[in-house]
């Protein structure tokens, strides 16, 4: 009997070290490890407001250039008179980008009439643009009311008339929500966005043709811009940990999804809205979904950010890994800019 006392009396004090022991490391590992997760999302939060700080300073360059090059176009309007809608039918067959597929289509053939009554094609009205602007030229056709455009000339694509396939750009994607620079194009506002067409980023400007107070399509020149091709370059300079990295991605309308900034930038353009993580979670749509939901009114700090978390698994990796991505979206350019990073690389 003593000398079960005497064992429970030593082993009494090295339990309670013990517990205390595993007490303080558990307080340790899941302060610490909290405190290391925060100032990894603290860093994450200051790249994405970076981010989002450059693209408003760049907004603003774009806007200055953009007085010169609506003066330009304005001219060559002048000049050549405003395309319009003519009398009867011409039949295009455009490829939908959903599944490629193509359709016919019929619409009113789009002329310029001038004040003197002269008729022309829309070759004249465009090689003056372009002489002008120095970019590419593409001339979008009201399909409907709605909002849905047909590709009804392009240089970058050498579309001029309905014998080549053309492009289908519908307002809206399933699964997305409509695009937003939708609604000022038809209340006759000209909309400037950086854009990735083509293999590169573009300025672009959409330039509304009304017919009375209706607009009937759109011109769109896009130029090369060194102030977009600078911010691109400091935006994938841009890091996160060993491996972590910047994106940004179309956020409505036909290109939703659409990478504009990748890693690197070599998926820059590619569609990844039907990507899903590990256990199989449409993350993009999730991504997007967020960045749009943000409240700019309820903000803790100067840009609003939520955060996702996900199981994701790089090409080549035998298993999945956590990674946390910070999201926010940046109106003017219809961008939900984001800068992800692995969990086990903090």
């Amino acid at each position: 009997m003593k000398f079960s006392k005497l064992l429970r009396g030593s082993l009494l004090p090295l339990v309670v070290i013990l517990i205390a022991a595993l007490g303080y490391f558990v307080y340790y590992n899941t302060y610490f490890g909290l405190d290391l997760t925060r100032r990894v999302q603290s860093r994450a939060e200051e790249v994405v407001q970076s981010t989002y700080f450059m693209c408003q300073v760049t907004d603003r360059l774009l806007q200055k250039r953009s007085i010169t090059l609506l003066a330009d176009i304005e001219d060559a309007l002048d000049m050549f008179g405003r395309p319009s809608l003519g009398p009867g039918r011409k039949n295009w067959e455009a490829r939908s980008p959903e599944g490629g597929r193509t359709r016919s289509l019929s619409l009113a053939p789009l002329r310029l009439y001038h004040q003197s009554g002269e008729t022309r094609d829309l070759d004249a009205l465009v090689n003056l643009v372009v002489r002008r602007t120095g970019g590419e030229v593409s001339i979008l056709q009201m399909l409907n009311e709605r909002g849905d455009l047909v590709n009804v000339y392009c240089t970058l694509d050498d579309v001029r008339d309905s014998r080549q396939v053309t492009e289908l750009i519908p307002l809206q994607m399933p699964g997305g929500q409509p695009d937003v620079f939708m609604d000022p194009l038809l209340r006759g506002e000209t909309v400037l966005r950086p854009e990735h067409s083509h293999g590169r980023l573009y300025f672009s400007i959409y330039f509304p043709l009304r017919e009375g107070r209706r607009t009937v399509a759109v011109l769109v020149v896009r130029v090369i811009d060194p102030n977009l091709d600078r911010l691109r370059e400091n935006l994938l300079q841009l890091q996160l940990g060993r491996t972590g990295y910047v994106f940004a991605l179309k956020a409505t309308g036909a290109q939703r999804g659409h990478y504009v900034i990748s890693s690197g930038g070599l998926r820059d353009g590619e569609d990844i809205w039907r990507a899903t993580d590990a256990a199989g979670r449409p993350i993009i749509r999730s991504l997007i979904s967020q960045a749009l939901n943000l409240n700019p009114q309820q903000k803790r700090i100067s840009v609003p950010i939520a955060y996702e978390r996900y199981p994701w698994r790089n090409p080549g990796e035998t298993h999945a890994r956590h990674k946390t991505s910070a999201i926010t979206y940046f109106e003017p350019w219809d961008w939900a800019i984001g800068a992800g990073y692995y969990e086990d690389e903090l």
